[in-house]
C-alpha cells in the first residue's frame, strides 16, 4: 500500500513535524510511504530522515513578505500553478492508495482538484476555533473542498463535534506519546524550573506567561522561567524587552528551539501552556507522560482534552492573577503535585503509541 503525505516543510521544530515524524517512523515498516514537502529546499530535516520514507520536495518559493501573499503577488500566482502540475505528475506517479494532507491549506485545495483513485484523508491540527469555524461555517468554497475530503482526522471528540459543516468522514486520533521516552525523572528530583515551548508568535501566549511570572517571582526565588522556541522579529523582542524592564533577567530565559525538548521537559517540575488557542499541543502530552505537571489556561480546545484536575491545573481563559495563584500553589506544595505527576505518568497510557498506531493501521486497510 502507497500512501503520501503532503506538508509545506519539515525543517522547523513545530509539534506537527515531531508527530508526523514520529508516526511515520512506525508506519513506514508496514507502508510504502513517501513525505512530500513544498518548500524544503536546502534546508535539513530538523528531526533527521526516515531510511524507509521517499522523500520529494517540489521546491517551491513562495514569497511570504505579505501575509495576504497569495492575493497580491503575481509571481506567487504563477508559482500556484507550477505547484499544482508538480503534484499532478507526483501523485500520477506514485499512483497512491492515500493521500494524507497535514492541514487545510494550498496544498490540499490543489490536491482536491487532481483526480485519481485513492482515498484522500485531511488531518485536523488547527484548531477550529482559532480558524473560526465555530461561529460561522466555512464558505462555499471550503465547504466543497473539505468535502472532498473522504476522510477527516480529528484529534479529540470536542474538534471533531465542532465540525458540523463536514459530512465525509470524521474520525479522533489523538496524537501518540513517542515510544523513545528517556527514563522519568521522578518529580522529587527534577529541577525547580517552570518551562514553556513553541513559536515565538503571539497565539502562544508567551507575554501573558511573563506577566504571570513577574507576579510571583519574588515569592519563588529557587525557581526559573525558561522558554523555548524559534525567535522572530516581533514578538521576540517583545518578550526580551519585558523580562529587561521589570528586572526579571536573573531567573527568567529565552532559549531557540531544542531537539532535546522532552529531556528538559522531564527535568523540570512545571509546563506552563498560556496560549490562546490550541488543538491538542503535543508538549503537554509529553509532560504528561514523564509526569510532569502541566498547568494551562482552558483555551479552546486542546488542554481540557489533554488534563483534568488529577493530572494537572486548569485555569479559567485569561484570568492572570488566578493563574498566577495557581502557579505559586504548585510551587510551594510539592506533596499534591507529587501526587498528581504521579497521575499524570498512568493517564499518559492511553496516548502509547502503540495504541495510537492500532487506530492509523484500522483507516489503512
Amino acid at each position: 500500500m502507497k500512501i503520501c503525505y503532503f506538508l509545506t516543510q519539515m525543517h522547523s521544530p513545530g509539534g506537527v513535524e515531531r508527530t508526523l515524524h514520529n508516526r511515520l517512523k512506525e508506519l513506514s515498516k508496514l507502508y510504502e510511504i513517501y513525505l512530500i514537502t513544498i518548500e524544503q529546499g536546502e534546508k535539513p530535516y530538523y528531526f533527521g530522515k526516515i531510511s524507509n520514507v521517499k522523500y520529494i520536495d517540489l521546491d517551491i518559493k513562495f514569497d511570504r513578505s505579505n501575509r495576504i501573499f497569495m492575493k497580491k503577488n503575481i509571481s506567487n500566482f504563477f508559482r500556484i500553478i507550477i505547484k499544482y502540475f508538480k503534484l499532478m505528475l507526483i501523485i500520477n506517479k506514485i499512483k497512491p492508495d492515500y493521500t494524507v494532507s497535514l492541514s487545510l491549506g494550498l496544498t490540499s485545495y490543489l490536491l482536491s482538484f487532481i483526480n485519481y483513485k485513492g482515498t484522500r484523508v485531511l488531518e485536523h491540527h488547527a484548531s477550529l476555533y482559532h480558524l473560526d469555524f465555530v461561529n460561522k461555517s466555512p464558505n462555499f468554497f471550503k465547504s466543497y473542498i473539505l468535502n472532498k475530503h473522504s476522510k477527516h482526522i480529528f484529534l479529540s471528540e470536542e474538534e471533531k463535534k465542532l465540525a458540523h459543516f463536514i459530512n465525509t468522514e470524521k474520525i479522533v486520533i489523538p496524537n501518540p506519546i513517542p515510544s523513545d521516552l528517556p527514563p522519568i525523572i521522578p518529580y522529587l528530583k527534577k529541577q525547580n524550573r517552570v518551562i514553556a515551548a513553541g513559536r515565538y508568535v503571539e497565539i502562544k501566549g508567551f507575554y501573558r506567561l511573563l506577566e504571570i511570572w513577574k507576579i510571583i517571582y519574588k515569592s519563588c526565588p529557587h525557581w526559573t522561567l525558561e522558554i523555548y522556541g524559534d525567535p522572530d522579529e516581533k514578538i521576540y523582542p517583545c518578550l526580551k524587552s519585558f523580562i529587561e524592564e521589570n528586572d526579571l533577567q536573573d531567573r527568567t530565559f529565552l532559549f531557540s528551539s531544542s531537539k532535546d525538548i522532552v529531556d528538559i521537559i522531564n527535568n523540570s517540575k512545571i509546563y506552563a501552556m498560556t496560549s490562546y488557542f490550541e488543538n491538542f499541543p503535543m508538549v503537554m502530552l509529553e509532560a504528561l507522560s514523564v509526569g510532569t505537571i502541566n498547568i494551562a489556561f482552558d483555551c479552546p480546545t486542546g488542554p481540557r482534552n489533554i488534563i483534568d484536575n488529577e493530572t494537572g491545573y486548569l485555569v479559567a481563559n485569561d484570568d492572570i492573577e488566578l493563574y498566577a495563584q495557581t502557579l505559586l500553589k504548585i510551587i510551594e506544595n510539592s506533596s499534591e503535585a507529587h501526587f498528581k505527576s504521579n497521575n499524570a505518568i498512568q493517564s499518559s497510557k492511553e496516548y502509547a503509541l502503540n495504541k495510537i498506531l492500532d487506530k492509523w493501521e484500522n483507516i489503512l486497510n
